[in-house]
């Protein structure tokens, strides 16, 4: 691995040391019966803040083929004045990546239904897209591909529970979203943009592959005997559940019941980071306190002292400091 601790990418399906993630288990709200199973910190549904990504542009790409800022989904080649869709990825590398590096062909870009994912099976185009990032942006790569790919769709899948998420109607997964989203997702890597983790962890972000179908105000609470029989599992589809995810999410209260509820500024209560506009984090480390519970606070600024990456508003964490993301902190898995 680089010189940087894993971060971005590395918590996105909680490979490696995890750092918040975007879809990776964390370690939040272990109570059942009001509070029930541990749904954790990471996750789609577990970080917020970062960049809004820009997903919806109605013009193409300058340069489809890897040019100054590619973007996905409106065809391979995109075109300078597209009008339908979103511009195209690239097809050659991203920014200061020769088309020659055997890295690429790991995001399998000759496909065009590459990032046409079902709802219940997405952690395996996920898993291919980060580890494809890692073999294409890493300095030092200390795993095999096939080794990378194996480990981060189990965890997607069984920590994360990404596919069980998108399985459940509840959720209100959109197919052309999710492939919207994982075309974004796929250029940011090809270009080893760092920022690929505060724009997977918005609501915008990868959270916006599932629409929700809960109203605001609505109950978003599994049943007691869900969470004793399944814990975090039985919990994660209802934390993904609720409408406007930019706006409101799921928030399990310490004493209370499940809603859908606006998401709060500094000092408001909290279970993931998706509880708290965009520059704000939820601790954890506090969640079970029974007077206090857990509560929004601002990410730190670089030079402060962190636990983990979605505290930083770089969302990178070294030996305890928030440091500037590189393409190293935010894309070497191990």
């Amino acid at each position: 691995m680089g010189e940087e601790a894993p971060g971005a990418l590395g918590g996105i399906t909680g490979v490696g040391d995890t750092t918040g993630g975007v879809v990776g288990s964390g370690t939040g709200g272990d109570a059942t019966g009001s509070t029930g199973g541990s749904a954790g910190t990471g996750g789609v549904v577990a970080t917020g803040g970062g960049v809004e990504g820009g997903d919806d542009g109605s013009g193409g790409g300058e340069d489809g083929s890897g040019g100054s800022d590619p973007q996905p989904d409106g065809g391979s080649s995109g075109g300078q004045e597209g009008s339908g869709g979103e511009p195209g990825p690239a097809n050659t590398g991203g920014a200061d990546q020769p088309s020659t590096d055997p890295a690429l062909a790991l995001f399998g870009l000759d496909n065009p239904d590459r990032n046409r994912v079902v709802a219940g099976d997405v952690c395996g185009r996920l898993a291919t897209l980060q580890c494809a990032g890692e073999a294409l942006c890493c300095e030092s790569v200390s795993w095999s591909f096939e080794d990378c790919k194996s480990q981060a769709e189990r965890s997607c899948a069984e920590a994360a529970y990404l596919d069980i998420m998108t399985a459940d109607p509840m959720t209100g997964f959109e197919q052309t979203a999710a492939e919207q989203k994982l075309a974004r997702f796929e250029q940011l890597a090809l270009e080893c943009d760092p920022s690929i983790g505060q724009w997977a962890a918005s609501p915008t972000g990868l959270q916006g592959m599932m629409l929700g179908t809960l109203a605001e105000g609505a109950a978003c609470q599994p049943s007691t005997a869900s969470l004793l029989s399944m814990g975090a599992a039985a919990a994660a589809p209802y934390l993904a559940a609720c409408l406007n995810p930019v706006e409101v999410m799921c928030l399990p209260q310490l004493f209370g019941g499940w809603s859908c509820t606006e998401r709060g500024g500094v000092g408001a209560e909290c279970f993931t980071d998706l509880n708290c506009l965009d520059g704000l984090y939820c601790p954890q480390d506090d969640y079970l306190d029974p007077e206090f519970g857990s509560s929004c606070r601002t990410r730190l600024a670089l030079g402060s002292n962190c636990a983990a990456g979605n505290e930083c508003a770089s969302f990178a964490c070294k030996d305890g400091i928030c440091v500037e993301s590189t393409s190293q902190s935010a894309y070497c898995l191990q």
